[in-house]
């Protein structure tokens, strides 16, 4: 007996549904990061907070 994998139509949305979230995220995670001079969250945090650690 053989089996054949079946794919659902609400199974294939979803999967639809995924990529085009992480697509999303990706698009966006890039355009921040451009804006950001390619910092990491950690190295952007500790150019911004440095400055005010400084004068206080």
């Amino acid at each position: 007996m053989t089996t054949e994998p079946v794919f659902s139509t609400a199974a294939l949305g979803h999967l639809l549904s995924v990529d085009t979230i992480v697509t999303w995220i990706e698009r966006t995670y890039r355009r921040r990061q451009a804006a950001l001079g390619r910092l990491t969250p950690v190295e952007y945090e500790t150019v911004m907070n440095t400055p005010a650690l400084q004068s206080a």
